[in-house]
C-alpha cells in the first residue's frame, strides 16, 4: 500500500499534527469556559497535574515507598476524576465533555499504530493521490440516512428482463445469464427494498470477501447507493477508492505511458486499484473503448479475486452486452464471482424534481 507514496508522506504527517494542534486548542477554549462556570473542575485539574509532578519526582528521587505512593495516587486520581465527570453532568454536560476529541479514535489523530499506518493514514494517502473532490462532497450527503424509497414507484410493472442480444455467443450464456435477473413481476420500490436490505448486509460483513454489480438505465440510484456505501465503510475505518471507469483506465493509461506530469499521483492511485479494502467502479461502460481495456479490466477483476479484496461496479451496459462489449473472460468473471443486481423504475432524479414542484 506504501509503494511509490513517500512522496505524501511528509505533507500528510504535517496534516496530522494540524489536526491534532486543532483539537487540543478546541479543548482549550472548553476547558477555559467551563472553569468559569464552575471553578472547582479547575481545582480538580490543578491538583491533579500537582499529584502527577509530585509522583513523577518520587520516581526520579527513588523514593523508597514508591508503590504505595503509585497506588495512592491513582486511588486519589480516581476519585478526583469521578467528582470532576459527576460535575459535568450536574450543569448537564456529557462526562467527557472536556476529553480531548480524535477524528480517529484508533490512533488519536497520530496515523500510526505501533509503527504501522493506521486505516484513517492509508485512506488519506488514498484521497490524497487521487484527489476526489466530487466523491468528497457527495459524503456529506449521500447516506443510508438519506435514501429515500418512496423516489420508486410501488406500483408492479413487467418484468424487468433486460431485452436479449440477438449474437450468437450472448445466447450462449442465456441460461447462466437469466439466472441473474428478475425472475417476476415486482415493483420498483419492492426491487431496490431487496437491493437495499442486501447492501446493507455487504456493509454489516465487510470485509467478507464479496462483490457486487449494480446494473440499470441511468438515474436509478446506483451511485448513490455507491457513495452511501463508500461513505458507510469509510466511517468504520476501512479504506475505498471510488473511480469512475473513466478514471479507472486514465490512470492505466497513465502509468503505462508514463506521462511525466502525472507519474507520481497516477502511480500511488494505481497501488490502491489493488490494495484499497473495497474498490468501487462507477459507470462501467462509459469509457473510451481502446485495445487495453479488456485487458486492464481483467487485471482488476482477477487480481481483486485472487487478493479477496472487494470490488462493486455500477454500469448502464445491459448484462446480454458484457460479452460483446468487453470479452467472454470477463462475462464469466462478472457472472461468476459477483452478486448482480438489477436497477428497475423510472429516472428517479425525474421524480425528485417533480416531488419538489409545488
Amino acid at each position: 500500500m506504501l509503494n511509490n507514496k513517500h512522496i505524501y508522506y511528509k505533507q500528510l504527517i504535517k496534516e496530522f499534527d494540524r489536526i491534532r494542534l486543532t483539537n487540543i486548542k478546541k479543548q482549550k477554549a472548553l476547558q477555559e469556559a467551563i472553569y468559569a462556570e464552575i471553578p472547582r473542575i479547575k481545582k480538580i485539574d490543578e491538583t491533579l497535574n500537582s499529584n502527577g509532578i509530585y509522583l513523577v519526582k518520587c520516581m526520579l528521587e527513588k523514593t523508597s515507598n514508591v508503590d504505595d505512593l503509585s497506588q495512592r495516587f491513582r486511588t486519589k486520581n480516581t476519585t478526583l476524576i469521578d467528582e470532576k465527570r459527576q460535575l459535568l453532568m450536574d450543569h448537564n454536560y456529557a462526562a467527557t465533555y472536556l476529553d480531548l476529541q480524535y477524528e480517529c479514535p484508533k490512533c488519536k489523530d497520530e496515523g500510526f499504530i505501533d509503527g504501522q499506518p493506521c486505516k484513517c493514514f492509508e485512506q488519506a494517502l488514498i484521497n490524497l493521490s487521487c484527489q476526489q473532490s466530487n466523491l468528497a462532497s457527495s459524503l456529506k450527503t449521500d447516506t443510508f440516512a438519506h435514501f429515500d424509497f418512496h423516489l420508486y414507484s410501488s406500483e408492479v410493472s413487467p418484468s424487468s428482463r433486460e431485452t436479449e442480444s440477438s449474437d450468437a455467443s450472448a445466447k450462449n450464456t442465456k441460461e447462466s445469464i437469466s439466472s441473474k435477473m428478475p425472475k417476476t413481476q415486482i415493483s420498483p420500490r419492492e426491487n431496490i427494498q431487496n437491493i437495499y436490505d442486501n447492501v446493507i448486509q455487504f456493509t454489516e460483513n465487510f470485509p467478507k470477501y464479496q462483490n457486487m454489480v449494480f446494473v440499470g438505465t441511468a438515474g436509478l440510484g446506483k451511485t448513490f447507493l455507491c457513495t452511501c456505501i463508500a461513505n458507510d465503510l469509510l466511517n468504520k475505518g476501512f479504506t475505498v477508492l471510488y473511480l469512475s471507469a473513466i478514471q479507472l483506465f486514465k490512470c492505466f493509461d497513465n502509468v503505462r505511458f508514463n506521462r511525466k506530469e502525472a507519474t507520481d499521483a497516477h502511480r500511488s492511485m494505481f497501488d490502491d486499484i489493488f490494495t484499497a479494502d473495497l474498490l468501487i467502479i462507477d459507470d462501467l461502460g462509459t469509457e473510451l473503448s481502446t485495445n487495453y481495456i479488456n485487458p486492464d479490466l481483467f487485471n482488476v477483476l482477477n487480481s481483486r479475486h485472487l487478493k479477496l479484496k472487494p470490488t462493486i461496479i455500477s454500469t448502464n451496459t445491459a448484462i446480454t452486452e458484457w460479452r460483446h462489449n468487453y470479452s467472454e473472460r470477463i462475462e464469466s468473471r462478472l457472472l461468476g464471482n459477483y452478486a448482480i443486481y438489477t436497477f428497475i423504475g423510472s429516472d428517479i432524479r425525474v421524480n425528485k424534481k417533480y416531488a419538489k414542484a409545488p
